[in-house]
């Protein structure tokens, strides 16, 4: 898909490697609407005035059980 190649290249351009670009990816793609859901809770913090990271952060730390089932072993 484009939008997956898109993403891919935008990562790697962050001084984000192939193989953890590919692995992220993959991640993303089991589950595609939780990441949609992250986005935009962390883009509602950042609309509210919080700071781009600690948004991020504190997103993330909610949804960490979620994560942590995408995780390869």
């Amino acid at each position: 898909m484009f939008g997956d190649f898109l993403l891919k290249k935008m990562l790697q351009t962050h001084g984000v490697g192939e193989d953890q670009a590919t692995q992220i990816m993959r991640i993303v793609q089991q589950n595609p609407v939780l990441f949609q859901k992250i986005a935009a809770e962390i883009k509602a913090k950042v609309d509210a005035g919080q700071g781009q990271q600690e948004a991020a952060m504190a997103v993330l730390l909610a949804h960490q059980d979620e994560l942590e089932k995408l995780k390869p072993n």
